[in-house]
């Protein structure tokens, strides 16, 4: 029977946030095992345990505070809330998290609410997932100096892929581009995860279903077995989420 995985989406984020029964029964519907929920705004967290109480086992929450809330007031607070909401709720990963330089998000805040998360990683032995557009080498050096279990989410810079193999782990998103082809045949199947990023990176609104398109890619890209694809990438999962 074929499984599937999606990664990374992010369920509590408008539109889905209305529909989540439906996409969930969908998800299952159509052999998807397991979705990782992930949170990004300082709120989202509290929507995401909520979600994922509510489809245990079959949604997984993942909390953290992303680079894109840097430039919020009371950022500060907010991080030292979701620091200690982590440490009681032991989520299945921290994240997202990371740097973003394509957007003028204050650069040493992002730097303070990425090593206070790595650092609790660390601590609590939590993989992380991680954002990181225009800074990937940054977000590599810095996940490597806090010795974390980390994947990079949305990863589509196929000239970084031999410095993290080995490393670390590479997400591979729904979005069509031969950057993503390039990372696919670079990377293999050892260390690779799939993701939707819904509801982005889709010719529309994107949902958790959607992730079968990318182990369809990889198996295509790879010229490999499609359940060969799915056993070895849900083994990656289990590795790493540990659940």
């Amino acid at each position: 029977m074929a499984v599937f995985v999606d990664c990374h989406c992010h369920l509590n984020h408008p539109p889905l946030d209305s529909r989540i029964v439906e996409i969930v029964e969908k998800c299952r519907e159509g052999n998807v095992l397991k979705i990782f929920n992930t949170a990004g705004s300082f709120e989202e967290n509290f929507k995401v345990i909520e979600t994922s109480s509510k489809f245990k086992g079959f949604v997984h929450p993942v909390l953290g505070i992303s680079p894109h809330s840097a430039n919020e007031e009371e950022i500060e607070d907010k991080l030292e809330k979701i620091l200690t909401l982590i440490e009681k709720e032991r989520p299945s990963a921290i994240g997202e998290i990371g740097l973003d330089f394509h957007f003028d998000y204050d650069r040493k805040k992002q730097f303070k609410l990425f090593e206070s998360q790595l650092q609790l990683a660390q601590t609590l032995d939590l993989p992380v997932m991680v954002h990181s557009r225009g800074a990937e080498r940054e977000c590599l050096e810095k996940m490597t100096e806090f010795k974390v279990r980390g994947a990079f989410h949305f990863f589509l810079v196929p000239e970084l892929v031999d410095e993290i193999k080995g490393k670390f782990l590479i997400s591979i998103p729904t979005i069509k581009s031969k950057k993503r082809e390039k990372v696919i045949k670079k990377m293999g199947l050892e260390g690779v995860l799939c993701e939707t990023d819904s509801p982005f990176a889709w010719n529309g609104v994107n949902e958790p279903s959607n992730v079968v398109e990318v182990y369809d890619k990889i198996s295509s890209t790879l010229h490999l077995n499609p359940e060969a694809v799915q056993e070895k990438i849900l083994e990656n999962v289990e590795n790493f989420f540990r659940v």
